[in-house]
């Protein structure tokens, strides 16, 4: 995850160097793209939590104890979808901090983030239609 510095003040050379490379076009269609995305992230993201008013609040609660979190829903759920859960939150663990540095980061690694994620969100779908399937 290797990010290369940002260097903060430019000279002469330096701005020269960029504007040669510069295309208002290719930086206008960038940004346009880039606010599309993130205004479609924002939108979703309101959707879900509208769906499920209840589980943004339960989220803070686990955040705050989850020891107690993970003591009640044993008693709640079967070791199948527990087990689907956990592995999910620890998974979303692992990436957070790629995730917080995602604007940092070479396309190459923003896709394989973006398809990591694809794949542990059908991951843990099938996972959790299974468990389910076996109560």
């Amino acid at each position: 995850m290797a990010t290369e510095p940002i260097q903060t003040k430019l000279d002469e050379e330096s701005v020269a160097k960029i504007l040669a490379k510069f295309d208002i076009d290719k930086m206008m269609k960038f940004f346009t793209n880039l606010i599309s995305v993130l205004g479609e992230v924002a939108v979703k993201l309101a959707d879900i939590e509208e769906e499920n008013k209840e589980i943004p609040e339960i989220i803070k609660v686990i955040s705050a104890n989850p020891r107690l979190f993970l003591t009640r829903i044993l008693e709640k759920a079967s070791g199948e979808e527990v087990k689907t859960l956990i592995t999910a939150m620890l998974k979303m663990d692992e990436l957070s901090p790629k995730l917080s540095n995602l604007f940092l980061l070479k396309p190459e690694e923003k896709r394989k983030i973006g398809e990591e994620l694809i794949a542990l969100s059908k991951e843990i779908d099938e996972a959790y239609k299974k468990a389910r399937e076996k109560r």
